[in-house]
């Protein structure tokens, strides 16, 4: 799979702000990319691509749409279930992310 492009998205939390960015595929690092498309693939054979704490209260939504050469792959999740391989690009696409008017 070869990723073209990532769009970040992070909404919620205790003032539910929506926050974003997007970056090209050529700027994530070869680690990065190999995470993100273990994941996608993992959200893919498992039926959907969202992972959410049940009964979590104000917590933040990290939605990230995927360009690949198969089209476009969208995984969702908490800040409670970030998976661990994705950590550090979640964290950098949020430093990088900008208010995004609704």
């Amino acid at each position: 799979m070869e990723i073209q492009g990532v769009r970040f998205r992070v909404s919620g939390g205790f003032a539910g702000l929506v926050r974003g960015c997007e970056v090209g595929g050529d700027t994530l690092s070869a680690a990065d990319r190999r995470s993100l498309e273990q994941v996608l693939t993992r959200a893919s054979e498992a039926g959907g691509g969202a992972a959410r704490a049940p009964g979590a209260r104000d917590t933040r939504q990290f939605d990230l749409s995927v360009d690949t050469d198969g089209g476009v792959r969208e995984v969702s999740f908490d800040e409670m279930n970030v998976p661990p391989s994705l950590d550090g690009l979640v964290g950098r696409l949020e430093q990088q992310s900008r208010p995004i008017p609704l």
